[in-house]
């Protein structure tokens, strides 16, 4: 999903740059918004998918953007999104301590008989993660009815993950490590991230965003930060007074 979300971004952009320096006298212009306008607010919401390759773990969900335009290319945005997905936890995730006494526990009840040689633990989590952030954004406006952005990605994460054990023995060892039955967190992540808002008219256009962040959630059961890379796509909002520089 997150491999056909950028190369829909880039597939988007060929042929709109190839329009944008079309130098043909009697090239033919299309309907779209004026060049010129750069508008004073913009708001953005659409799809987005989140994948965490190093926990394997994938969500789907919503992403929102407000900006408030200082200069044709300096903006303020906040940035909201939400998303839900499943992580199979496995001992490898673990802290090194917790790793070692899930380890000692599984082969106690391997040597007993309780379970087959080479079992391995792997408990269903559900996770819903929401992020918040605010900041400057870059605007390049060079391209008639394309801005690119460009902006540092920081802010805080906040994650709810609930195990899903099966009965009996596996749940007893899972209570060691995660107690309860659920785990709320808050992080500061960081990274970069960047879009492209390709103008349809001169208030509606089509936003593609992707973020790359670092952060380090649920370290009590987690051992390892990771890196999140975000995907988003949908409409863009532009109104207000055109800013003229």
């Amino acid at each position: 999903m997150l491999r056909k979300l950028l190369f829909l971004c880039g597939a988007g952009l060929l042929p709109l740059c190839a329009f944008g320096q079309d130098s043909t006298p009697n090239a033919p212009t299309p309907p779209l918004k004026d060049p010129d306008y750069a508008s004073r607010f913009d708001a953005f919401a659409g799809f987005t998918y989140l994948e965490s390759p190093q926990i394997n773990l994938a969500e789907r969900g919503y992403h929102i953007q407000v900006g408030y335009n200082l200069r044709k290319w300096l903006a303020a945005g906040f940035d909201y999104s939400n998303a839900n997905g499943t992580l199979n936890l496995i001992p490898a995730y673990l802290p090194t301590p917790l790793k070692n006494e899930a380890e000692s526990s599984l082969a106690i009840l391997v040597n007993n008989g309780y379970l087959p040689r080479n079992y391995v633990v792997s408990v269903p989590t559900s996770t819903f993660t929401q992020t918040f952030a605010a900041g400057p954004v870059l605007v390049i406006r060079r391209i008639p009815h394309i801005a690119i952005l460009l902006h540092p990605s920081l802010g805080a994460l906040r994650e709810l993950a609930t195990p899903h054990p099966s009965a009996g023995l596996i749940q007893a060892i899972v209570s060691v490590f995660f107690p309860g039955t659920q785990q709320l967190d808050w992080v500061p992540f960081y990274g970069f991230g960047g879009g492209i808002d390709f103008g349809v008219t001169k208030h509606v256009g089509i936003r593609m965003h992707t973020d790359v962040v670092y952060d380090h959630v649920l370290s009590d059961f987690l051992g390892n930060g990771h890196w999140t890379v975000r995907a988003s796509i949908g409409p863009s909002f532009h109104f207000g007074k055109n800013i003229d520089r």
